[in-house]
């Protein structure tokens, strides 16, 4: 962040912060010590694991689907030209 979009605090502010912070870091520590590595606000997980178990590779297109080939610029560009003059005809046949 740049100097100008931080908001203007003070040093005693920022000793507070600090000081708070650092009260914060204590008594996490503290929980951790009672509750050891397990956290209460998070139960264990059941049931499978997420993600693709190891070996087996990723379903790929169905047999006899084709991939989607994009248009380059030139050939988008046509198509564009092409629609703009059918609108530009009918336009005209209208008046």
């Amino acid at each position: 962040m740049s100097e100008s979009q931080l908001p203007k605090i003070s040093a005693a502010a920022l000793r507070k912060a600090a000081t708070i912070r650092e009260k914060i870091e204590q008594l996490e520590q503290e929980y951790q010590e009672l509750l050891g590595s397990a956290d209460a606000s998070t139960p264990a997980r059941r049931g499978r694991k997420p993600g693709p178990k190891p070996g087996r590779k990723k379903p790929g297109p169905k047999p006899g689907s084709k991939k989607k080939r994009p248009h380059s610029a030139e050939t988008r560009q046509k198509i564009a030209d092409a629609a703009k003059a059918r609108w530009a005809k009918k336009k005209a046949n209208k008046k």
